[in-house]
């Protein structure tokens, strides 16, 4: 079994905020391995931004970013986390997005984190920025710098049980799945080989092509999107994720596997509603445009917990 989590309010502002989300964890897992469950747990992904950690990782290589979360505080509740539900599924595993403070210049990183029983086993830093911003803030393509580096990643896939393989997903990276030139475009600055390139320098579109491909090879060895989503609000309507992002993604993939968890304000009404889950989907999806379905896969179980919502579903 899947488990999408939604949570509610929004992201976490601060370390100060780790204490709270490591109980709200432990009691998800505590739900999870109840004896009245309706599935086991193979997989588990809570929003994005569930965790903030005090420090920048953007310009840092991809095996020092994953040392400084192995030693982050909230690591050691999802290692553990982890491991209880692996005394049930072996190999099971938990995913968490992780946003830092911003720095050096650059808006804050949002990643996608994977751990196992064994501590870290995954991290996946956001390639695919907007093209918008929030009210009276500059658009998060213009504020972020992408690491080149990070899309063709091989530490952003991770091993799931039964033999399944997933690719760590930055929010918005779900929609980079399917279609990841028109994706990319926004793109402004790259970093490579640690300097700062922006999109009218020299060397740009060669870095920018070859990083595309990168991320189109890395997906096609893989069958499952873990994508961690940072909000919705007015409401919860997830209609436009489920069908362009959740929905395209698993079509991309050949019929795969896409589940995201995300915070909401409020909480989905219906546990049957925009699940954030999609599996099966036909690529005949991705040439329906504006017209594409949600293709929502229906929930296998719920349960309500304070603030939380968790839905399991069958993989298929």
């Amino acid at each position: 079994m899947a488990v999408s989590v939604a949570v509610e309010g929004g992201t976490a502002r601060g370390p100060a905020d780790t204490p709270g989300r490591i109980r709200l964890l432990r009691r998800i897992v505590d739900r999870l391995c109840a004896a009245d469950r309706p599935g086991n747990a193979a997989f588990v992904v809570l929003p994005g931004g569930f965790f903030r950690l005090g420090e920048f990782l953007g310009h840092l290589p991809a095996s020092e970013r994953r040392a400084r979360i192995a030693g982050a505080g909230f690591t050691p509740a999802c290692r553990e986390a982890a491991s209880r539900l692996a005394e049930i599924v072996p190999g099971a595993v938990v995913v968490a997005g992780v946003d830092t403070v911003a720095g050096h210049g650059e808006w804050a990183d949002q990643l996608a984190v994977a751990w196992d029983s064994a501590g870290v086993a995954g991290v996946g830093r956001k390639v695919f920025p907007t093209a918008t911003g929030p009210l009276g803030v500059e658009p998060e393509c213009r504020g972020m710098v992408i690491d080149a580096a990070d899309f063709d990643d091989p530490g952003r896939v991770v091993d799931l049980p039964g033999g399944r393989r997933g690719v760590l997903c930055a929010c918005y990276d779900g929609f980079g799945v399917f279609d990841p030139r028109r994706r990319a475009w926004p793109i402004e600055r790259l970093r490579v080989g640690g300097r700062i390139v922006r999109w009218d320098e020299p060397g740009f579109d060669t870095a920018w092509e070859r990083a595309v491909r990168g991320w189109i090879a890395l997906v096609k060895g893989v069958d499952t999107a873990l994508i961690a989503i940072h909000g919705f609000g007015g409401g919860g309507n997830s209609s436009y994720w489920q069908r362009h992002g959740i929905a395209t993604a698993s079509a991309a993939l050949g019929g795969g596997f896409a589940v995201a968890g995300a915070h909401f304000s409020p909480l989905p009404r219906w546990e049957g509603v925009q699940t954030l889950c999609a599996g099966g989907v036909d690529r005949g999806h991705l040439g329906l445009g504006n017209h594409r379905r949600k293709e929502s896969l229906a929930p296998a179980g719920n349960a309500w917990l304070d603030g939380a919502l968790l839905r399991w579903f069958a993989v298929r």
